[in-house]
């Protein structure tokens, strides 16, 4: 694999991490931080 590819690649891994941390911290606002912490619980759970 060429070093574009890579990097390329580890880009986009990047940018689909920062947009799972910024959802995240939408449904933290949205729900508060027990209701959200209590729905993940809750999804691992199951």
């Amino acid at each position: 694999m060429r070093s574009v590819e890579l990097l390329t690649r580890l880009l986009k891994m990047e940018e689909q991490q920062s947009r799972w941390v910024e959802t995240q911290q939408i449904q933290i606002k949205q729900m508060g931080l027990e209701n959200y912490l209590n729905n993940q619980t809750e999804n691992t759970v199951n």
